[in-house]
């Protein structure tokens, strides 16, 4: 058998994930009941993490109750919110224990603020991996007897596609990926972890619908303003792999504060409420809330 050529491979590759595409995306609208959301890609660097905890922040400032769950060994969401310096935090109460069953789930949250809480992570987490990559539906099962207290779920994944993104897909209602505007390795990156959905959906039916991919980082791209050649090019690739429907209506612009915020250990919201990007993530809450049933 002849061997494949690189563009040949490359077909085959694109080919896949436009079926799977296909396939794992459904209408955006009719939710029902508890969503939970996997905010992921394999590619690191993306703003998985910042765009969980804008997004969940933004979601409790509608009166929705939100549980934000922390799933990446290097605790990110966790530090990004100021609660690894909280007195109620406890590093024997973590989602690595939850993940063991030596806890409940409850007994590790921590409250962020007003109708937000937060199940924790260090890097402990990282020893529970190995385990955990052939039982996906260990999150699920620790998560499903408690999901009747919250409107939202919101996971923070790490980079990869190893056991915790498998788990938080298996247990997720949809999944929102993250997208920078001007980087080709996030595009890249795209068709192999819609195939992964595909792969959680095959076995587990219910879970993990695409809801959609968030522009981050964003520059407009209309003619009387200038964007840059890589913006452009990566738009342009994305929207013939996938068509414009992809992308949820909502982008989050380039901003320097969200940088600003993080250095001062706060999310864009709590740093500067007024500034774009912070008001970008409540308009993506309005847009996810839109798709509730009435």
């Amino acid at each position: 058998m002849a061997k494949l050529s690189k563009d040949e491979r490359m077909e085959l590759r694109l080919m896949a994930a436009r079926q799977a595409y296909a396939k794992v995306t459904k209408q955006r609208s009719g939710f029902q009941g508890t969503r939970v959301i996997t905010v992921g890609v394999q590619k690191g660097g993306v703003g998985k993490t910042t765009m969980t905890e804008n997004l969940g922040i933004a979601l409790a400032s509608q009166q929705r109750r939100v549980l934000l769950i922390d799933l990446d060994p290097q605790g990110s969401l966790t530090i990004g919110l100021g609660m690894d310096e909280s007195p109620t935090f406890d590093d024997e109460k973590t989602m690595r224990e939850v993940l063991l069953g030596e806890i409940a789930l409850p007994d590790v949250l921590l409250e962020v603020k007003p109708n937000l809480l937060l199940a924790p992570s260090i890097i402990t987490l990282a020893r529970v991996e190995e385990w955990i990559t052939p039982r996906r539906r260990t999150l699920f099962k620790m998560l499903r007897d408690y999901l009747d207290l919250f409107d939202y779920v919101l996971i923070d994944t790490p980079p990869g596609l190893g056991g915790f993104v498998y788990n938080s897909l298996a247990a997720s209602t949809e999944v929102l990926i993250p997208w920078i505007q001007s980087d080709p390795y996030v595009t890249r990156a795209i068709p192999e972890f819609l195939v992964s959905i595909l792969e959680i959906q095959e076995d587990y039916p219910d879970a993990a619908r695409l809801n959609g991919v968030v522009s981050t980082k964003a520059v407009p791209l209309r003619k009387d303003i200038p964007a840059t050649k890589a913006a452009r090019i990566n738009t342009l690739d994305m929207e013939m792999l996938f068509g414009e429907e992809i992308f949820l209506k909502t982008a989050i612009p380039e901003n320097t504060t969200l940088n600003e915020g993080v250095f001062m250990g706060k999310s864009i919201i709590d740093y500067d409420p007024k500034s774009p990007a912070a008001q970008a993530y409540f308009q993506l809450a309005k847009e996810i809330i839109a798709q509730e049933v009435n």
